[in-house]
Protein backbone atom coordinates (compact mmCIF):
# COMPACT_ATOMS: atom_id res chain seq x y z
CA UNK A 1 0.00 0.00 0.00
CA UNK A 2 1.28 3.44 -0.94
CA UNK A 3 0.12 5.21 2.20
CA UNK A 4 2.16 3.44 4.90
CA UNK A 5 5.61 4.30 3.53
CA UNK A 6 4.53 7.87 2.71
CA UNK A 7 3.15 8.46 6.19
CA UNK A 8 6.26 6.97 7.82
CA UNK A 9 8.56 9.09 5.65
CA UNK A 10 6.71 12.17 6.91
CA UNK A 11 6.75 11.16 10.57
CA UNK A 12 3.07 10.20 10.64
CA UNK A 13 1.01 7.09 11.21
CA UNK A 14 -2.35 5.94 9.90
CA UNK A 15 -4.06 7.33 13.01
CA UNK A 16 -2.87 10.78 11.89
CA UNK A 17 -4.48 10.51 8.47
CA UNK A 18 -7.83 10.48 6.73
CA UNK A 19 -8.43 9.03 3.28
CA UNK A 20 -11.20 10.28 1.00
CA UNK A 21 -11.81 7.68 -1.69
CA UNK A 22 -14.66 6.34 -3.78
CA UNK A 23 -13.68 2.68 -3.46
CA UNK A 24 -14.82 0.57 -0.53
CA UNK A 25 -11.78 -1.71 -0.74
CA UNK A 26 -9.36 1.21 -0.45
CA UNK A 27 -11.30 2.59 2.52
CA UNK A 28 -11.31 -0.84 4.20
CA UNK A 29 -7.57 -1.30 3.67
CA UNK A 30 -6.88 2.15 5.11
CA UNK A 31 -9.07 1.67 8.19
CA UNK A 32 -7.62 -1.80 8.81
CA UNK A 33 -4.28 -0.05 9.32
CA UNK A 34 -5.76 2.34 11.89
CA UNK A 35 -6.61 5.29 9.66
CA UNK A 36 -9.93 6.97 9.07
CA UNK A 37 -11.60 6.72 5.68
CA UNK A 38 -14.42 8.71 4.15
CA UNK A 39 -16.01 6.93 1.21
CA UNK A 40 -17.27 9.57 -1.19
CA UNK A 41 -18.54 9.07 -4.71
CA UNK A 42 -19.12 12.00 -7.02
CA UNK A 43 -22.75 12.05 -8.04
CA UNK A 44 -23.77 9.69 -5.23
CA UNK A 45 -22.72 11.76 -2.22
CA UNK A 46 -22.83 15.47 -1.54
CA UNK A 47 -19.73 17.44 -0.70
CA UNK A 48 -21.41 18.49 2.54
CA UNK A 49 -21.53 14.82 3.61
CA UNK A 50 -17.78 14.46 3.15
CA UNK A 51 -17.13 17.86 4.74
CA UNK A 52 -19.24 16.89 7.76
CA UNK A 53 -17.28 13.68 8.23
CA UNK A 54 -14.02 15.56 7.82
CA UNK A 55 -15.15 18.16 10.37
CA UNK A 56 -15.88 15.34 12.80
CA UNK A 57 -12.45 13.77 12.23
CA UNK A 58 -10.67 17.10 12.66
CA UNK A 59 -12.66 17.80 15.81
CA UNK A 60 -11.43 14.51 17.26
CA UNK A 61 -7.85 15.18 16.18
CA UNK A 62 -7.80 18.70 17.58
CA UNK A 63 -9.66 17.88 20.77
CA UNK A 64 -12.73 19.89 19.83
CA UNK A 65 -10.88 23.17 19.42
CA UNK A 66 -12.17 24.37 16.04
CA UNK A 67 -14.38 23.25 13.17
CA UNK A 68 -12.67 22.68 9.83
CA UNK A 69 -14.39 25.76 8.42
CA UNK A 70 -12.29 27.88 10.80
CA UNK A 71 -8.99 26.23 9.86
CA UNK A 72 -7.31 28.20 7.10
Amino acid sequence: MFFGPWLTAHGLGFADAVLVDDRADNCQAFTSQGGTAIQWKMGANTTSEAAGQLDHWLDQQLGGTAPASQLA
